[in-house]
């Protein structure tokens, strides 16, 4: 199980690296959902069920797609920051594993 959170969170921490760093274009999409998404304190406007279905515009006008975008890049940041701790955690229970392994393999008892 610890090889298979090695390779997970190898993976999490690329992916957030690759697109924290901007080596993949975000598309120019639904920027405002997005927005409306990530909005936990109820600031954006327009972002109820109602006005959702009246178009892109509507949409969380405080918030720019700039602002999205920045916001996007730091959640990586942080997914790829949590991603190398628990590589290193991992890293560290492995060798931890294996040297108790080997301790526990050369142990014998001496029987009177």
């Amino acid at each position: 199980t610890i090889f298979m959170t090695l390779l997970a969170c190898s993976t999490i921490f690329v992916t957030s690296l690759l697109y924290s760093l901007k080596f993949v274009n975000l598309p120019e999409g639904n920027f405002r959902g997005i927005a409306c998404q990530l909005d936990m304190s109820g600031s954006c406007t327009g972002c109820d069920g109602d006005s959702m279905s009246d178009g892109d515009s509507m949409m969380c006008p405080e918030w720019s797609d700039d602002d999205v975008k920045k916001v996007l890049e730091t959640i990586m940041k942080m997914c790829a920051t949590l991603a190398a701790i628990f590589i290193v955690y991992a890293m560290i229970t492995l060798r931890y594993g294996f040297t108790l392994f080997n301790y526990v393999s050369r142990y014998q008892i001496e029987y009177v």
